[in-house]
């Protein structure tokens, strides 16, 4: 009777769940861009709207300028300096941290397994550095096999 092959089952288990997970976090960062999508075509949509206003008002009212020019430089620095920046500042940091906590939750699993002794808070680095080293070297990812090509 011949021997059975011994395969290492944690790596592959570990690697199903890692994977998946990264699966995962690629759908929701897709779910994300379509909000940045939408968000940029809302916030380009009431800039529009102002300026249509700006230049019918403009019109309408030739001779009262000074207060127009005015009201109107306040809602143009709100909408197409403020605004665009809160927006894309708050969701590319809203972006970044959810990204962090994932690849957080993902060395959590794996860890969990205990397929090592090593843990994520041993590497030296930022906090998402930690984590791409500890799914790089730990748990064996390939993340130039996970890109589209």
């Amino acid at each position: 009777m011949k021997k059975p092959i011994a395969i290492d089952r944690r790596k592959y288990k570990g690697m199903n769940i890692i994977r998946y997970g990264l699966q995962s976090i690629k759908v929701e960062l897709g779910f994300l861009d379509d909000y940045i999508v939408e968000t940029s075509e809302t916030l380009t949509r009431k800039q529009k709207e102002l300026d249509r206003e700006h230049e019918r008002a403009m019109k309408e009212n030739e001779d009262e300028d000074g207060d127009m020019s005015s009201y109107f430089s306040e809602e143009y620095h709100r909408y197409h300096e403020l605004f665009p920046t809160f927006t894309y500042n708050s969701i590319l940091v809203s972006q970044f941290s959810f990204f962090e906590s994932r690849l957080k939750f993902l060395c959590d699993l794996y860890d969990r397994k205990r397929f090592s002794s090593v843990k994520p808070s041993h590497l030296n680095g930022s906090d998402i550095e930690k984590y791409k080293r500890y799914l790089t070297h730990v748990a064996e990812i390939d993340f130039v096999d996970l890109q589209e090509k």
